[in-house]
């Protein structure tokens, strides 16, 4: 099953010799007997059960609520919205109960982890229901506290299951079992892991990164995937055959597994094709890697496939706003990976990273995480191998080449950036790319010990064997792990969290027990998804939280940002002015919402008198509100249901009261307020589209690609007359010629050194008749010869 099991990534016969005959040493697995499979069945066991006790140890859990997230706050609480509609629905494309009046579905924002979600989904069936609280204080229900768990047990499984992973490559690369059990228990406790946690929930999950790493390796050493090598010194290919279906089964989990180390993987095999072609002078090298590399985007091309099929329906909408340049914000640097952890045992060392983690210095925006002491010395012993005349053999040769060429493509400024500009952006954080070199470095380093201790003829260090590795696993679990792990601070960290849910429980529960199923809440302020920017003081994830806790509430939150119900959010919500309150909560209920949430931290407070006059706060909008209310009522002593969350700065009212006076003073106004909410026309912005204003105003300004799409949708079953008026305008010099088509058919050319200096743009009227549906307006415009972007 483990080790002498047909291998799918590598067939047991002996390796094509490379190009220095007798160069390659033997491997320290070859320099001892072969342990029975019971053996190594034990060992693997016994060291996935001591990772598990380490994390335990290291993060309390008996002093840990696993029914509260670990950590609760901006990306995690996206991940959680995900793994909760994958638990309850089984799918996370779609959510019913986010996005109101629209429907969730994140075709335009596709996560293809499947891989995790698939073990996910196995978890949950494992994992019961809990039997309903009996406290008389507001809890999460039995659905929300199985959701929890299973949530923050996922991400503890992740260190047994990098053990296993880890373990078992060593193994392939034949080292002996201590040295791979050292080797998987480091792996698995990188500072990377901590780092990730459960902010970047499926990074975290890296346990297919010592798996898809394994074929680069390959091809380095003469194995070309998908070839076999014959007697004759021949190759002959072999697609049908055990170790073609694990590739094939490597490539589909590869892909599902995350983008990001999909594509490090693919980047690895053209590193290693070409590597094999060049040291064993045959294409066949380059073949196997291409067919790998071709699976792989074939199962990611699957992965995406209801992606594709949503927007060739509907029109891209590419509302992931990626930068060439961000591959320099978000860049490998070495320093990240040599320096110690921020949050070492040891004060000095976190010093010494404190000291280098200056806001001045570029690209701190993310690291690439610590490579440790042990992984360190591997990845600085290899670059000394590499710059000095020494010869290179296996592995220093291979893996520090494609080391190098790993740190070269991720590095800042490096490789990375020239694909992001010439290719893609959509691939910019190539930080991340440091948790292969990680299991490089520390397979090298691994070697070197491993053949040194089996080596050595006298016998005190054939009895100092086990007690050397052990130290090295000690020293490296110390080095690698936080400062406040086995500590009360980090119980006090995570409770800080936990503590943080349940006041959230108390207030979206009594929400909950006051609505009835079904109900739907406006989220205000209006913050788009995904990928906000925060709105004041609060992250763009924040509103989230009422789906999370709840188990029947729907939730506008979540509407996909440039699609129909979130222009309609947009369109209500923004900009908000004192004055203009009940027009929207007449808006709203019109629009079929049943209450109101008001996050007091997404209002920033007047900076200046003109601001005061016209700004409001969280409490201001509750006021107006009931205002409102009372004049419909004519009771002035009266007030809308209303629940305050325990900070005093969130708020919810019940607008059910408030729908039923203004419908029966206005049967004839909220029939008609009605009717324009259900067939309000959405102008959705397609084919690359984006504004760099902030949120609330984003509707005011875009900036345009060369040829993209105004899609007008039209809900309402007659052709309808509208009047589009927009003024168009250019950032540089020049005559550009404008073509519209479609809804409007015009051409017009905008020269900026023509312009009045106070006359920012060409102003533009059309009067268009829209039928029910989509119907495209196409821009296009072409600039100057001499023209140079940005």
């Amino acid at each position: 099953m483990f080790d002498h099991a047909p291998d799918p990534l590598a067939e047991k016969r002996p390796l094509v010799t490379p190009a220095c005959p007798g160069t390659e040493p033997i491997a320290p697995a070859d320099l001892v007997a072969t342990p029975r499979w019971w053996v190594r069945l034990i060992w693997y066991f016994s060291v996935m059960l001591m990772s598990c006790v380490l994390v335990a140890g290291g993060m309390r859990l008996d002093r840990t609520d696993l029914e509260a997230p670990f950590y609760y706050d901006l990306d995690a609480l996206l991940y959680l919205t995900m793994v909760k509609a994958t638990v309850e629905r089984g799918s996370h494309w779609q959510n019913e109960r986010m996005g109101a009046p629209g429907v969730q579905q994140l075709y335009d924002f596709p996560v293809i982890d499947h891989l995790h979600f698939a073990m996910i989904r196995g978890l949950a069936a494992m994992v019961p229901e809990p039997p309903a609280a009996s406290s008389e204080e507001p809890t999460p229900s039995p659905r929300v506290r199985k959701l929890l768990k299973v949530y923050n047990l996922y991400n503890l499984l992740t260190y047994p299951l990098t053990v296993l992973t880890a373990m078992w490559a060593f193994r392939v690369l034949r080292l002996t079992l201590p040295a791979a059990a050292v080797g998987g228990l480091l792996y698995a406790f990188l500072p990377y892991h901590q780092d990730r946690w459960e902010y970047h929930y499926f990074l975290a999950a890296y346990w297919m990164v010592p798996l898809s790493i394994l074929p680069a390796l390959a091809l380095c050493r003469g194995q070309f995937l998908f070839y076999h090598r014959n007697p004759d010194g021949s190759y002959s290919r072999r697609f049908l055959s055990w170790s073609a279906v694990g590739y094939v089964v490597l490539a589909a989990a590869t892909a599902s597994a995350g983008a990001y180390y999909a594509f490090f993987a693919c980047a690895a095999y053209a590193f290693g094709g070409l590597y094999g072609w060049v040291v064993f002078r045959t294409w066949r090298a380059v073949a196997g890697a291409s067919y790998l590399i071709a699976l792989v985007v074939a199962f990611g091309l699957i992965n995406h496939y209801p992606a594709y099929v949503y927007q060739y329906r509907y029109g891209k909408n590419p509302i992931t706003e990626r930068f060439p340049e961000e591959a320099e914000n978000y860049g490998l640097k070495l320093a990240h990976m040599l320096l110690p952890a921020p949050d070492h045992n040891l004060a000095f060392f976190s010093r010494v990273r404190a000291m280098y983690a200056s806001p001045q210095r570029p690209a701190e925006a993310e690291s690439a995480g610590s490579l440790g002491l042990f992984a360190g010395a591997g990845f600085v012993g290899l670059i000394t191998i590499l710059v000095l005349p020494y010869p290179r053999r296996w592995p220093e040769g291979p893996v520090g080449g494609l080391i190098v060429y790993l740190v070269l493509l991720g590095t800042v400024g490096g490789l990375g950036s020239v694909f992001n500009l010439l290719v893609t952006a959509q691939i910019r954080a190539y930080n991340r790319i440091g948790v292969y070199i990680a299991f490089l470095a520390m397979f090298v380093v691994l070697w070197w010990v491993d053949r040194y201790l089996i080596t050595r003829a006298q016998p005190r260090w054939r009895l100092l064997r086990y007690p050397t590795w052990a130290a090295i696993a000690v020293l490296g679990f110390l080095d690698q792990t936080p400062y406040s792990w086995f500590k009360p601070r980090v119980v006090e960290e995570i409770e800080k969290h936990a503590e943080r849910f349940r006041a959230d429980t108390r207030f979206f529960t009594k929400i909950e027990h006051a609505m009835t199923p079904g109900d739907r809440v406006f989220c205000l302020p209006y913050i788009p998804f995904p990928e906000s920017p925060p709105a004041f003081k609060m992250a763009g994830y924040e509103h989230a939280r009422g789906y999370v806790i709840t188990d029947n509430l729907v939730w506008s939150f979540g509407a996909i940002k440039g699609r129909e119900a979130d222009a309609w959010q947009m369109d209500v919500a923004t900009p908000l002015r004192k004055g203009q309150i009940k027009a929207l909560i007449n808006r709203v209920v019109a629009g079929g919402f049943d209450g109101v949430l008001i996050d007091g931290r997404g209002f920033a407070p007047p900076r200046t008198p003109q601001e005061a006059a016209t700004s409001l706060s969280a409490i201001d909008v509750v006021n107006e509100i009931n205002q409102a209310y009372k004049e419909e009522l004519h009771r002035p002593s009266v007030s809308l249901p209303e629940v305050i969350h325990d900070s005093r700065n969130q708020f919810f009212l019940d607008l059910r009261p408030y729908r039923e006076i203004y419908r029966a003073n206005h049967p004839d106004a909220f029939a008609a307020l009605a009717q324009y909410e259900r067939e309000w026309a959405a102008p959705i912005w397609l084919g690359g589209f984006y504004t760099p204003e902030p949120s609330g105003y984003s509707q005011e300004f875009r900036y345009g690609p060369p040829d993209g799409n105004l899609v007008i949708v039209n809900p309402s079953d007659r052709i309808r007359t509208f009047r589009l008026v927009m003024k168009f305008g250019i950032d540089s010099r020049g005559l550009f010629k404008m073509k519209l088509s479609g809804l409007v058919d015009d051409a017009f050319e905008l020269d900026k050194g023509d312009w009045d200096a106070k006359v920012y743009g060409v102003d533009k009227s059309y009067l268009v008749e829209v039928p029910p549906g989509r119907h495209a307006l196409r821009i296009r415009c072409t600039p100057p010869r001499d023209f140079v972007p940005n």
